[in-house]
């Protein structure tokens, strides 16, 4: 089976893994007849920065592939006049990270031979919007537990101090990354043998943007704890999946308060790495995190009513994401600081269950689909012998 991909593939965003991931898996299966090609490689961001020369081999190798026009076409989002054969079945990947589907998305999708989502939050919400319910699907979540594993070095974090929380991501509204600082350094003091890593970045990574970024952490620990706030330690840098998963090894526990998640890449990340995990217990993430294998905050849901996020992200118009419990949020950390024994039982449980989330486990699935996509031949009645 060939296919068309149009995806990002080069970066280091959540569905740009996301697209290298599937896309690799896929060729990996060509062995068995697959080929396809990612056709819109030059149109994305070209930052190859930390990517291994057999990757990029790959990729570049599919990049000048050319498959058999009428193959199925698969689209990252939604169409954006992706050049597509008439004849060609359509098929689009996407998510998103609020309690439903965009509206101004739902006659495209609904348009599509096939969506795929990345999880069951995702595909309930959206069915309830209106996507045909025989047209959705939930792709399994996967992860490089070969990239990410307990096994290997840990960075080295100058400056320290004690037990190490660990939170990373783009410092946008939706992360959230307001709330842990501010539950953090409630909780705590500099009298505590405790830090909280930042691996974040604000806008890019830029000297101008780091020094943004540290201003606007500086900012919120201010407002909340002025006079003897423990010890946060800021890294602005884009770094390799190398030396991300050595971070995550470096820290006692990996803590986000994320508003919405349509996939949440960095829990199976901190999954994977073998370090207990406190979240939001709301969205995409909760499909495979609870309290077995976590430490889920209290939240509410509220009308995302944000304007410089609706100016950035019109699609999250008139739909909700969650506010975590900031007191729930700190009894969490204090939690698992002083009962770490317990923590790392969890974190072992959910280590367990994330070696099962393969990229191969996904390709299966992506190509079960298609096929099914294809097989329209109506059932033959059976017969009942009287």
């Amino acid at each position: 089976m060939e296919f068309v991909f149009y995806a990002p593939v080069w970066g280091h965003s959540g569905f740009e893994q996301l697209s290298r991931g599937l896309i690799l898996a896929l060729d990996q299966m060509g062995k068995d007849g697959l080929a396809h090609l990612e056709q819109s490689a030059n149109e994305w961001n070209r930052d190859k920065v930390g990517l291994p020369q057999e990757t990029i081999s790959r990729l570049m190798r599919m990049t000048n592939t050319r498959v058999n026009p009428i193959s199925p076409h698969v689209i990252y989002q939604i169409p954006r006049g992706q050049v597509i054969h008439p004849e060609a079945p359509t098929i689009c990947y996407t998510l998103f990270e609020t309690d439903r589907c965009p509206t101004m998305w739902l006659d495209n999708l609904n348009k599509m031979d096939k969506v795929f989502v990345f999880s069951e939050f995702n595909r309930k919400g959206w069915v309830e919007s209106g996507v045909d319910e025989h047209r959705i699907s939930a792709l399994p979540v996967a992860i490089d537990s070969f990239q990410y594993t307990p096994d290997g070095p840990a960075m080295n974090i100058s400056n320290k101090k004690g037990f190490v929380f660990l939170t990373s991501g783009d410092f946008t509204e939706r992360k959230n990354f307001e709330a842990v600082i501010e539950a953090f350094v409630k909780e705590f003091t500099d009298r505590d043998a405790v830090t909280l890593v930042m691996k974040v970045h604000y806008g890019g990574f830029t000297k101008k943007f780091r020094r943004e970024c540290v201003t606007r952490v500086k900012g919120i620990v201010n407002a909340f704890n002025p006079v003897n706030p423990p010890r946060i330690l800021f890294y602005g840098d884009k770094i390799s999946d190398h030396a991300m998963a050595a971070t995550y090894r470096a820290a006692d526990c990996f803590v986000l308060a994320s508003r919405g998640e349509g996939l949440g890449m960095q829990y199976l990340e901190a999954m994977a790495t073998g370090i207990p995990i406190i979240h939001a217990n709301w969205s995409a993430h909760t499909d495979y995190l609870d309290e077995t294998n976590s430490y889920p905050v209290k939240n509410h849901l509220k009308i995302i009513d944000d304007p410089n996020y609706i100016l950035k992200c019109i699609q999250a118009l008139n739909s909700k994401w969650c506010q975590v419990d900031i007191d729930d949020l700190r009894q969490n950390m204090r939690y698992v600081m002083d009962n770490y024994g317990e923590a790392r039982k969890k974190a072992d449980i959910a280590l367990a269950q994330v070696r099962e989330m393969t990229w191969q486990r996904m390709a299966i699935e992506f190509i079960r689909q298609v096929i099914r996509m294809y097989d329209k031949t109506p059932a033959r009645p059976v017969e009942v012998m009287a």
